[in-house]
């Protein structure tokens, strides 16, 4: 079902605006940007959690930033195969699961994030009712409430340009990325997303800190740590912080297969 609207559908507000309206009724969520996908797709990101925290046990109450398709929601995109536009070649990617699972009848790991889940939300912005805010102005939101951001609760931030992150991102946050070979700016702010060693050194060697699934269940190597949440649960995304590209210069990050 089609939901997406062409603009002009929506007015946009400024950070003033957002202050000036009550607490009680201040947006929980703004759009940021809209453009093209990784692979040329129609795609927006989402800011949430301005008002409603995030209830993730794992990240803790950060910033959210939702990266999804315009003209489908993330569980028709997977559907269809168009959740490229959004993830790349991310081998996690729910699509690229399912026809794995099809070709072989083995099952894979997949993406620990359910696309349905952000069926609700898709739709109450497809529909209008999420107000879109310049990346600048997002900006000095996210300064006044001095509120740490995760890049692509669902997506890869690369898919966002550069600019966007520049202007958004100023309290810090996690960030993660399977296109490092293709997006080499990103490393300032993304960690590598790799899957498995050999691609955990390539990403380093090229400059980026790299985050490890550890699929071939071997631990950290050397330039490694494990996310402290392995050993920890009550250590959060927002405690630990790590997960912040060449911001931090930290060992890389080893993380367990979920």
């Amino acid at each position: 079902m089609l939901y997406y609207l062409p603009e002009p559908y929506r007015a946009t507000i400024t950070f003033a605006d957002w202050l000036a309206v009550a607490p009680s009724k201040r947006p929980s969520t703004v759009e940021i940007w809209r453009g093209d996908g990784l692979d040329g797709g129609p795609i927006a990101a989402v800011l949430s959690g301005l008002r409603t925290p995030s209830v993730n046990p794992k990240t803790g109450q950060m910033l959210q930033v939702t990266i999804w398709r315009r003209d489908l929601s993330p569980q028709e995109a997977v559907d269809v195969g168009a959740d490229r536009s959004v993830c790349g070649d991310c081998k996690f990617r729910w699509s690229t699961a399912r026809a794995i699972k099809a070709a072989t009848g083995k099952a894979v790991t997949k993406c620990y994030v359910v696309p349905w889940k952000l069926t609700v939300s898709w739709r109450s912005w497809a529909k209008g009712n999420v107000p879109i805010m310049s990346p600048v102005e997002a900006g000095k939101l996210v300064k006044y409430l001095d509120a740490k951001l995760r890049q692509g609760a669902y997506g890869d931030p690369a898919a966002i340009p550069i600019a966007v992150w520049r202007a958004v991102d100023l309290v810090g946050g996690t960030s993660y990325s399977h296109q490092w070979r293709n997006s080499p700016k990103m490393a300032a702010f993304a960690m590598a997303s790799a899957n498995n060693v050999a691609e955990s050194i390539e990403a380093r060697a090229a400059g980026w800190r790299s985050y490890r699934v550890d699929t071939e269940q071997v631990g950290p190597q050397p330039g490694e740590i494990a996310c402290p949440n392995t050993a920890d649960k009550s250590v959060t995304c927002l405690d630990c912080g790590l997960c912040s590209g060449l911001r931090s210069a930290a060992k890389s990050i080893m993380i367990e297969v979920i």
